[in-house]
């Protein structure tokens, strides 16, 4: 299941348990994602429908590598 990103500033997914995680942010009309050990560097800026592309993609291909052969 995919986490649903609240406004209202960076979250971290309560899995991430390592250093190698993103943080999120969603505003009204952008979702931006940044490096979690980095949180001065580059952020990445995506429109709220290429997100939500990209989050049912990675769904998609999670649960094909999960079924078996």
């Amino acid at each position: 299941m995919v986490g649903v990103v609240r406004p209202g500033g960076w979250r971290r997914s309560s899995k991430c348990d390592s250093a190698g995680c993103v943080d999120v942010w969603l505003d009204a009309s952008s979702v931006q994602v940044r490096n979690s050990t980095d949180e001065d560097g580059p952020v990445l800026r995506f429109d709220v429908a290429a997100w939500a592309v990209f989050v049912r993609g990675v769904a998609a291909l999670s649960a094909e590598r999960q079924t078996p052969a």
